[in-house]
C-alpha cells in the first residue's frame, strides 16, 4: 500500500518536490496501455477508496488528476508532437513551392 499512496499523494499534487523517480510517462513507456486500461485502472482505484470510506469529494478530486495525466501515461504528447512537427514540414515545404514555383 506504500506505492499506492504515494501514488494517490502524486495524483493530489501533495507528492514530496524532491521527488527523483520517473516520470508519468517514462514510467509507462513501451506498456501498451490504452485508454479502456486507463479507465479501468481509475474506476477501480476509485472503488478501491469508496469501500476504505473515503469521501465522494476527494475519489472525484483523485479522478480529475488522474485524468488530467491520462496524456502523459498513455504517451499522446510524443504522437502529438510527431503530428505537429510533421504538420510544419508540409507547411514550410508548401511556402516553399508557392515562393518558387507559382
Amino acid at each position: 500500500m506504500v506505492f499506492g499512496g504515494f501514488f494517490i499523494l502524486y495524483l493530489l499534487k501533495k507528492s514530496p518536490s524532491n521527488y527523483t523517480g520517473k516520470s508519468m510517462k517514462d514510467a509507462h513507456a513501451g506498456m501498451k496501455l490504452s485508454d479502456t486500461l486507463f479507465d479501468d485502472t481509475v474506476n477501480h482505484l476509485a472503488d478501491t477508496l469508496k469501500e476504505l470510506g473515503v469521501s465522494s469529494d476527494l475519489i472525484l478530486e483523485i479522478a480529475e488528476v488522474a485524468e488530467s495525466i491520462r496524456d502523459e501515461v498513455l504517451g499522446r504528447w510524443q504522437i502529438l508532437f510527431f503530428i505537429l512537427i510533421n504538420l510544419l514540414k508540409f507547411y514550410f515545404i508548401a511556402i516553399i513551392f508557392y515562393y518558387f514555383f507559382i
